[in-house]
């Protein structure tokens, strides 16, 4: 099932969730922001999570390849 979805290029798949959201809209009008509220709090939490991490590891990694960088100089 997912090899068939794959096989469909990058950009249709793009285009047809867009189409899709843009009918969406246009159907559930001000329902949708009842129905999709909990979906987008949720994304943004998992958002939220991942970026403390990647910033703590971005600069630990950054000052670990400076004391790299000093040692080889000598």
């Amino acid at each position: 099932m997912f090899a068939r979805f794959f096989r469909i290029p990058l950009w249709q798949r793009t285009f047809a969730g867009l189409a899709l959201g843009v009918v969406a809209g246009l159907i559930l009008r001000e329902r949708a922001e009842v129905w999709l509220q909990p979906i987008g709090d949720v994304y943004l939490n998992l958002i939220r999570m991942v970026v403390a991490p990647l910033v703590l590891f971005t600069i630990a990694s950054s000052i670990a390849k400076l004391g790299e960088g000093a040692g080889a100089v000598r």
